[in-house]
């Protein structure tokens, strides 16, 4: 008779187990699951300065490079500059000039890219600013840059460090170029500020 109770009381309490597990179970189904700030910047991807190379368009004049071609440009043989932590970077287009690239940010919008071929010594030059929508790049140049800033006098030395593009007018016939502005990366936007060439700024 004992034993018949013992069995009992077992069958008893791991019926009751099995209760409290099914229960806590549903708890933990019915209970929404709570969002961490941190999440939204996680599932962001942050482009780098390479995404933004892979999605470019056109190289150099208009050069339609393919993605395996462009891999090629940043092999070491072809002496690239890959900076990624400081969003910027320079290469060397197939008949072309160097041809330099950085990523202007600022907080809550979108990312602005500057794409500059800065050659006195012919007359492969140029220059774009681009924002991405809907997957593709799109030329923002003519909204971006404070007007007269954006002629084909001009050349645009992009930064590796700092947010301050120093702009030169050149003279193809004599192949010299003199500093006439800078272009300051402000709140989202280029300021036009005239000052002493880069060479003198940093004399002191």
């Amino acid at each position: 008779m004992q034993k018949h109770v013992v069995i009992t009381v077992r069958i008893l309490a791991h019926l009751a187990l099995v209760s409290i597990l099914l229960t806590n179970a549903m708890q933990v189904q019915a209970k929404p699951a709570r969002f961490h700030p941190r999440q939204a910047h996680t599932q962001t991807k942050r482009l780098t300065v390479l995404d933004y190379f892979y999605l470019l368009p056109s190289l150099g004049i208009g050069y339609k490079a393919t993605q395996h071609e462009k891999r090629e440009l940043l092999q070491s043989q072809n002496h690239p500059i890959v900076d990624v932590r400081h969003d910027y970077l320079l290469f060397h287009p197939d008949s072309s000039p160097a041809e330099q690239l950085a990523v202007f940010r600022t907080h809550g919008k979108t990312d602005l890219l500057a794409d500059s071929l800065p050659d006195s010594d012919s007359d492969y030059n140029s220059f774009g600013l681009y924002r991405l929508q809907n997957g593709k790049l799109r030329d923002v140049t003519r909204q971006m840059l404070p007007l007269p800033a954006h002629t084909e006098r001009f050349l645009y030395e992009l930064p590796r460090l700092g947010t301050t593009i120093h702009v030169y007018s050149f003279n193809l016939d004599k192949q010299s170029r003199h500093h006439a502005f800078d272009l300051q990366w402000r709140g989202g936007r280029f300021i036009k500020v005239r000052g002493a060439p880069p060479e003198q700024k940093h004399s002191n």
